[in-house]
């Protein structure tokens, strides 16, 4: 995303395939970069994931749904910035609704409540 801030780049990239994908992708990463979800994802990621540290006393611990708005917003900008560059996507393939049903499948043994 960062080479697409230069203006050439930027044109080369969009000659074999779209300007509008790929102002899409940056406006999308822009959104995400600057979601306070992702914070959240980010400290729990560093300090249980990778390091099995003590969390920031402050910082809640994310929930499912933080990550599933965080990763299905990264995917579509994957998808404009693909289709910006020139490269096909079949947006059927991008069903997040689908997909959210399945991760909450598989993390319904772990929730708080389980819906029946």
């Amino acid at each position: 995303m960062s080479l697409l801030k230069d203006a050439a780049v930027f044109e080369e990239v969009a000659r074999s395939g779209n300007a509008q994908g790929l102002q899409n992708a940056q406006t999308i990463w822009r959104a995400t970069l600057s979601d306070w979800r992702r914070d959240l994802l980010k400290q729990y990621r560093d300090k249980f994931v990778a390091h099995r540290a003590e969390p920031h006393p402050d910082k809640s611990v994310p929930e499912l749904d933080h990550l599933i708005a965080i990763s299905g917003r990264a995917v579509i900008m994957l998808a404009q910035l693909a289709t910006g560059a020139g490269y096909p996507i079949d947006q059927k393939e991008l069903d997040s609704y689908g997909y959210y049903q399945n991760a909450r499948a598989f993390w319904r043994p772990w929730l708080p409540i389980h819906p029946q």
